[in-house]
């Protein structure tokens, strides 16, 4: 006897990611921070660098710390 199982979406083609773009389910991911829209090349890098803000609270704490350390 046969039976149906659901499909499952495979994990470098997630289906239920729809393109911002042209609407089509059709993103799929190109790397890890990377995702690309097959039918329209719509593409989005979702990786976070190091921005102005992480400097400044690093910074701030550095400065914090020499402070204290040097009372």
């Amino acid at each position: 006897m046969f039976t149906q199982t659901k499909p499952t979406a495979h994990h470098l083609h997630p289906h239920h990611i729809a393109c911002p773009n042209c609407g089509q389910h059709t993103v799929v991911v190109k790397d890890e921070n990377h995702f690309v829209c097959l039918n329209c090349r719509w593409s989005r890098n979702i990786s976070r660098g190091v921005g102005f803000f992480d400097i400044l609270i690093v910074t701030a704490v550095v400065i914090i710390l020499l402070s204290l350390v040097l009372q």
